[in-house]
């Protein structure tokens, strides 16, 4: 089921019926997207059977109307389901500028959990422009992968992050971040063969679970946890997304950057430097990469030290969360660091 609210955080009863926009067909909504006429698209899980049996679990998308009404012009009656292999399971969906709509998910294929990205036209279809007639699928050469969190760069080109290993090793889960090409082939520029596993020691487990990306960095939010008490820290890398760059190339931009307090109640100080004057854009996201409030818009700075004071959303809730600071010189990476709020 989904529920709209408006700006207030009021439950809008007139969205769908009593305020509530159902479906028949389709369990277990991951993710939510909207396409550029209001029309909201649904990833979920489809049961091709009377009975669930792995066989009968299916990848599936939804769409309804901007008003809460299942669209019947999508897929089969507003459903479009995609079968892989066992047990599909959706994770997450995107939808790009042009209407077209990401999803990912994992699948069990030859008793191995591979992950999948397809690509669907913006009236449900599996796209033959995007990989393999529609599909990505990859493993690492792993027995278990899971692919959390799909974005794509503002060129177009598909960053994925979550975890792969191998059950039949004692080696650690490891946090992978893969870039397509935007016909869903693996970009050779980036990492080996389009991938980058993060490095672990033997104790600690990592996965990614969050994704911001522009033309110069890719930022991925994540977990760290020893398997063994499954005591999680946050983790937050950073990788270049431009070819051949080293860390010489790009000098720092900003530097010095810190919250204070935090944890945060409803406003902070942030503190950073300028290494030459610019204009400087902070802005507040979720955990999923999402831009969850603008703070400062391309205001000019001076070179040097700027102590600056911003107030969160009333509404805000608690939870953790990352704040973007960035100049407009897109060949410089922003900054980023952990916002926690309670």
């Amino acid at each position: 089921a989904i529920l709209r609210y408006d700006t207030d955080g009021i439950w809008e009863v007139n969205f769908g019926t009593n305020g509530i926009a159902e479906n028949n067909h389709a369990r277990g909504c991951t993710a939510l997207g909207l396409q550029s006429d209001g029309r909201i698209v649904s990833n979920g899980l489809f049961i091709n059977d009377t009975v669930m049996t792995p066989e009968a679990l299916e990848f599936a998308v939804l769409r309804f109307t901007k008003e809460g009404v299942i669209d019947s012009t999508f897929g089969t009656n507003g459903l479009r389901s995609i079968n892989i292999g066992e047990s599909d399971q959706g994770l997450d969906l995107w939808v790009q500028p042009d209407d077209k709509i990401l999803l990912t998910g994992t699948s069990g294929i030859d008793e191995v959990i591979k992950s999948s990205i397809i690509r669907l036209t913006a009236d449900g279809q599996l796209d033959p422009s995007f990989g393999d007639n529609g599909i990505y699928t990859f493993d690492f050469g792993n027995t278990l992968t899971v692919c959390r969190r799909l974005r794509q760069q503002p060129d177009g080109k598909i960053i994925a992050t979550g975890r792969t290993s191998n059950l039949n090793s004692d080696d650690p889960a490891q946090l992978f971040v893969l870039r397509l090409l935007a016909d869903g082939q693996p970009d050779p520029s980036f990492g080996e063969n389009g991938a980058v596993l993060l490095p672990t020691d033997p104790d600690t487990e990592s996965e990614g679970r969050a994704i911001v990306a522009d033309l110069t960095t890719i930022t991925v939010g994540g977990v760290l946890f020893d398997p063994v008490d499954e005591d999680p820290n946050y983790l937050l890398a950073q990788f270049y997304a431009s070819e051949n760059v080293s860390t010489s190339a790009i000098p720092a931009a900003i530097s010095e950057l810190e919250a204070y307090p935090n944890p945060v109640v409803d406003q902070f100080t942030l503190t950073y430097s300028l290494q030459e004057p610019a204009p400087v854009t902070v802005e507040l996201y979720d955990m999923e990469g999402t831009l969850i409030q603008p703070l400062l818009l391309q205001k000019s700075r001076e070179s040097g030290c700027h102590q600056e004071v911003f107030y969160l959303k009333a509404d805000l809730p608690g939870g953790t969360y990352l704040i973007a600071v960035r100049t407009e010189n897109t060949a410089q990476p922003a900054r980023y660091l952990v916002l926690y709020k309670i």
